[in-house]
């Protein structure tokens, strides 16, 4: 206070007091109408086409582009499933020349919005294109039941160590909750039956905690950046 109103001098974020209990919360610029600026640690979150979220990270510090976060989330998703990943699907910030390239060589279908306008149009021509577009509002909503099913709203939370384990612990339970619904309602099946084996894996929030963003199924993988 007394360097920016008494000297009225400009105070670096990286020096500024956010707050007297939680010393891991940033500054986070957004640029939106209504939240120029917001305060917390982001959160990446990628999702399959049955809204199971199978990675999800907090950041402690400022996070990476977008860009530079998609390929180390798919390759943890990979790693973890033993399996290739059939589509990405991502809003612009993941986009960039050299993800396209490199989804290409690997044979992931390059579902990531364009930054430019034009080309946007182009590729929604695509029928593929223009479904896998569309199911990323699913992951926008997957936020808001991350959020306030299984979070809270505001998360109860402090520290950056607890709001982690809070978010492992509701990321859990909102992946079991997503499983249960695939059970058959005639589970558990007559006669012999072996159960198929499948691999299980791991899957930007305002302060307090303010917002969140898969092992069934695999094709498709939606991914998102929140505050």
């Amino acid at each position: 206070a007394h360097e920016r109103i008494i000297g009225e001098r400009s105070v670096p974020s990286r020096e500024k007091i956010l707050s007297l209990y939680d010393t891991d919360v940033r500054v986070l610029v957004r640029g939106k109408a209504g939240a120029e600026v917001e305060f917390g640690n982001t959160l990446l979150v990628g999702e399959n086409r049955q809204g199971i979220i199978l990675d999800f990270e907090l950041f402690r510090e400022h996070a990476p582009a977008d860009s530079q976060l998609l390929f180390r989330s798919l390759t943890k998703v990979m790693e973890v499933c033993g399996r290739q990943v059939g589509s990405v699907t991502t809003d612009r910030g993941f986009t960039s020349d050299a993800n396209s390239k490199a989804l290409a060589e690997s044979g992931t279908k390059d579902a990531t919005c364009p930054r430019r306008p034009v080309e946007l149009k182009e590729k929604m021509e695509d029928l593929d294109f223009a479904r896998l577009q569309k199911r990323r509002g699913q992951t926008e909503g997957r936020i808001g039941i991350l959020k306030h099913g299984f979070l809270g709203s505001p998360m109860r939370a402090k520290g950056f160590e607890h709001r982690q384990l809070a978010l492992v612990w509701g990321v859990l339970t909102h992946n079991l909750w997503k499983l249960a619904q695939h059970i058959p309602a005639t589970w558990p099946p007559r006669g012999d039956f072996a159960p198929p084996v499948s691999s299980f894996m791991r899957v930007r929030m305002k302060h307090p905690a303010d917002a969140l963003q898969s092992p069934l199924h695999l094709p498709d993988l939606g991914m998102h950046r929140r505050h």
